[in-house]
Order: structure tokens, then C-alpha cells, then sequence
């Protein structure tokens, strides 16, 4: 009977203590779950501090850590972070434009690293595959149109890259935007960009002008998705033309394209004239130049208006530059 007894001892325990521990397991790791978050809750918090500061209607610190919600960019496991800044019930961070909008991306150290930081007018989120992708609706004049017209533009986090990149728009629209997920933080550029935005800055005050502002509402200098079909990411700079050069019939956003063209050391100028678009509805993305006349619109935004037709610049690697077919 003692044997028998202590055999029953020993199933109650293997059937009581193992779920138990388990128990054990998972409250620890909810407690060190609801640690994580408070410190990456409270790092965010921290970072507002100096935009909180000049706001003239002072948030409450309630109101201000309520407006830090979870959201999953990545899909890594990790838990991000969204803030909307709407939702401090100030006007300071509201325009024409739409409303301040971030989104922190989850690490373990606890400190959530800011990834899109942009006033949008509205924002709304799908899957597509891995991908979380957030569609937003941007200032007109991000699209060539002003303040209430539809500028759509959607990003997903790219893990290639570490950041945020443009995605094809809900309607099926590939054309970048050019849009910085962050506006104070700028991609290192390659020495052939940096030597090309100083060349074309000598040339315009040499013919006596003035170059526009570089990053104005629709100049931009960024890297690109792969456009000569290597499989690396390029870059395209586009400017205001150069004062001196302005007249009717010429653009006013020049466009230059340098690619990496299987060179893993440096880049070439592939393309430089007129304003030109991107296309990421195929791989490579697609360059498509803009057959400019006085009776059409590069950016028509009005039903009246006729759009100036599209045609493709096809990568020639004999020349090493992008033609017309």
C-alpha cells in the first residue's frame, strides 16, 4: 500500500507542479513584457518632451502618454509604437496638411527608435504578405496639387534597408512621391551625389543665378528603389532649375539619375534633363520621362486639366544611360 501511495504522491505532483510552472514562466514573462513597455512607453514620452514644451495649450502628461498606442510595423515580434499627436487636442500640431503622426520601432534595449515622423491627413493600415502597410493621405502639394486635394502615398517598414519606403497606393498607383518618412533626417549620400548637387550649384552661380531650395515641395534628393536592374538601390536628384536658366518652354524641376550599374564601389550619372517620374508597379522600378507642352499639366489635379503624357526610359547598358525606345 506505501508503494502504491507514494506513486500516486509522485503523479500529484508531476500533474500539479508542471502546469504550475508554466504559470510561473508565463507571469514572468508578462511582467517582464509590461516592463519593456513601460520603458520604451516612457523613452518615447522623454522624446516629446521639447515639442511639449512649446505647446502653447501645455498637455497634460495623462493626455500626452495616452496618445502612445501599440502597433505592430514589422512583424518581428517586437513591440512598436504609434503616436498621434491629434490626439493631445491642440491645434499646434494640426494644419492644412493634417495632423502629426510617428511611429516608433520596438528594440530590445527599450528604446524605440523613431522611424516616420510627418503631418498627414489621414492614415489607415492593411497587410500585404509580411508587410504592414500604412496608407496615408499626405498635403496636396506633395503630389503637385495644394492642401485639400487627395495625395495619397503608402510605406512599409523595409528590412533590407532599416527604414521606411514607398509602397503602391491602395488604387494601384506606383508613382513615387519622394516623400522622407523623416524630414530632419537625411540618407547619407554617395560622393557622386554630393559632387553633383556642388557641380550644378558652381554652374547656376557662374551663369549669374541662383539655384532653388533643394528639398522644396516637389525638388527632392533621395535613394531609389533599383532602377538599372543590378539589384541596388539608386539615387535621383531632382532641383529647381537654375534662375538664369528659367524661361517658358523649360522645366522647372531638372532630374538627374545616378545609378549603381553593377559598381559596388562608386555611381555614374545615368540621366540628366526634364523632370522625370518613378514607377514601382514593376522590377526594376520604371523611369518615365514627361512629354512637356503649354496645353497640358505635368501634376493635374483638376478635371479640366490634361494630364502630359508618360513615356519609358529604358536602361541601355551598352551606353550606360537611359533612352528613349
Amino acid at each position: 500500500m506505501r508503494s502504491i501511495s507514494l506513486a500516486m504522491r509522485f503523479l500529484i505532483i508531476c500533474a500539479v507542479s508542471f502546469p504550475a510552472s508554466d504559470a510561473i514562466g508565463a507571469a514572468s514573462n508578462g511582467k517582464k513584457a509590461a516592463s519593456a513597455d513601460k520603458m520604451a512607453r516612457n523613452f518615447i514620452y522623454a522624446a516629446m518632451q521639447p515639442d511639449l514644451r512649446d505647446d502653447p495649450t501645455k498637455p497634460s502628461s495623462i493626455k500626452a502618454r495616452k496618445a502612445i498606442r501599440p502597433i505592430d510595423i514589422n512583424s518581428d515580434g517586437k513591440l512598436d509604437y504609434q503616436v498621434n499627436w491629434d490626439d493631445l487636442g491642440s491645434a499646434a500640431w494640426c494644419g492644412t496638411g493634417g495632423c502629426r503622426y510617428q511611429l516608433w520601432l520596438g528594440d530590445t534595449s527599450g528604446k524605440p527608435r523613431l522611424v516616420f515622423d510627418q503631418q498627414v491627413r489621414s492614415t489607415s493600415i492593411r497587410k500585404s504578405g509580411m508587410e504592414t502597410i500604412f496608407d496615408f493621405q499626405f498635403h496636396g502639394g506633395s503630389c503637385g496639387g495644394f492642401g485639400s486635394q487627395d495625395c495619397p502615398v503608402s510605406f512599409a517598414f523595409d528590412q533590407k534597408i532599416g527604414r521606411f519606403d514607398e509602397r503602391i497606393t491602395p488604387d494601384g498607383n506606383g508613382i513615387l512621391r519622394m516623400i522622407d518618412p523623416l524630414d530632419d533626417v537625411k540618407l547619407k549620400r554617395p560622393k557622386a551625389v554630393a559632387d553633383l548637387l556642388a557641380k550644378l550649384l558652381n554652374d547656376c552661380m557662374a551663369k549669374g543665378g541662383e539655384k532653388g531650395e533643394e528639398d522644396g515641395a516637389l525638388g527632392r534628393v533621395t535613394e531609389t528603389p533599383d532602377i538599372d536592374g543590378d539589384g541596388r538601390r539608386d539615387w535621383i536628384v531632382s532641383t529647381p532649375k537654375c534662375s538664369a536658366d528659367a524661361s517658358p518652354e523649360s522645366s522647372e524641376i531638372q532630374s538627374h539619375l545616378l545609378v549603381t550599374a553593377g559598381n559596388t564601389t562608386g555611381m555614374e550619372l545615368a540621366y540628366s534633363g526634364n523632370q522625370i517620374e518613378l514607377s514601382i508597379l514593376k522590377k526594376p522600378a520604371q523611369v518615365l520621362g514627361i512629354l512637356q507642352t503649354a496645353e497640358c499639366a505635368i501634376y493635374a489635379t483638376e478635371k479640366e486639366q490634361k494630364p502630359c503624357k508618360r513615356y519609358a526610359l529604358i536602361w541601355d547598358q551598352s551606353s550606360r544611360r537611359f533612352v528613349t525606345k
